[in-house]
């Protein structure tokens, strides 16, 4: 970022901690989700974990993809990839999870 002018990085630097809010806002909401109407067997709680993380891995992929193709960059593409793809198997694999006997 040396060769960027100061209210350019200033730019830069606000979009990547808004970024990162979005993520640490996700992953919170996302382990809320999980532990609580996850675990007490709640249909939607899977969608409500998914759609998350779908929300902010999708555009953070496109937008790292696009850094790599349109310029001599390398941002790390890898880390959204496998973020979304997680969020994906997550959900499919959850998919035959056995609702948990509340009878007692």
């Amino acid at each position: 970022m040396g060769d960027l002018g100061p209210s350019h990085r200033i730019l830069i630097h606000a979009l990547m901690k808004a970024a990162g809010a979005g993520f640490l806002g996700s992953a919170v909401a996302g382990a809320f989700v999980l532990f609580v109407p996850f675990r007490a067997g709640a249909g939607w709680a899977r969608w409500a974990i998914l759609i998350p993380g779908l929300i902010v891995g999708i555009p953070t992929l496109y937008a790292s993809l696009t850094v790599k193709w349109g310029t001599p960059a390398s941002p790390p593409w890898i880390a959204p990839l496998v973020g979304v793809i997680l969020a994906a198997a997550g959900f499919l694999l959850s998919s035959g999870r056995a609702k948990p006997d509340t009878r007692r």
